[in-house]
């Protein structure tokens, strides 16, 4: 935990801000139930990438957790009224996407609508210690679609099992099959 202390320090005056002993201690206790490495890696993108640090930031960037909202929405707005679209989400993402895909038509209430929801979701799995559950929606452009899980079993989103089963090749056209089974009545 003192090396989780050090590291929220550190981070915290890399952005200058000044946190008090306690509240570093307080966070240092909330973020010692993750594995300390993945703790410190994420202070350090906080520290890269933002001008002030909030707790919520660093849990984004904690390997394995819940995206962040725009990235999430990043993602689902991908496959907003497109069929085509293949994305790995998470069940919060799913669940939001319910919220926001009736309000397709304007892009900015559908926007809102998914945020609000989702953050609410995000914010109680944390409070649950819930990890993100990943699963794929598949969309019926098959290059697209074999693209999103191979990225997806990349990052450890989803298992490899899961995507070989996803991967698995399509049957042959029937036109194929046709053309085989007259070829064996010809012989």
């Amino acid at each position: 935990m003192k090396r989780i202390a050090h590291a929220l320090q550190i981070a915290f005056e890399y952005c200058g801000q000044r946190m008090s002993d306690e509240v570093i201690a307080d966070m240092a206790t909330e973020l010692n139930v993750f594995p300390a490495e993945d703790v410190i890696a994420s202070l350090k993108r906080c520290r890269c990438e933002l001008k002030s640090i909030k707790y919520t930031d660093i849990l984004d960037r904690l390997p394995g957790q819940h995206p962040g909202v725009e990235q999430a929405w990043g993602t689902v707005s991908k496959a907003m009224n497109n069929e085509q679209v293949s994305i790995c989400w998470t069940e919060e993402m799913r669940t939001a996407y319910g919220a926001a895909a009736p309000l397709a038509e304007d892009k900015i209430a559908a926007r809102m609508a998914f945020k609000e929801t989702y953050t609410e979701l995000v914010s109680e799995a944390r409070a649950r210690r819930a990890m993100p559950t990943w699963s794929v929606s598949l969309g019926w452009d098959k290059t697209l679609r074999d693209e999103c899980v191979r990225e997806a079993a990349q990052k450890n989103m989803i298992s490899q099992v899961y995507a070989a089963k996803l991967l698995a090749h399509d049957p042959p056209p029937r036109e194929a099959v046709q053309l085989l089974e007259s070829a064996k009545v010809s012989v």
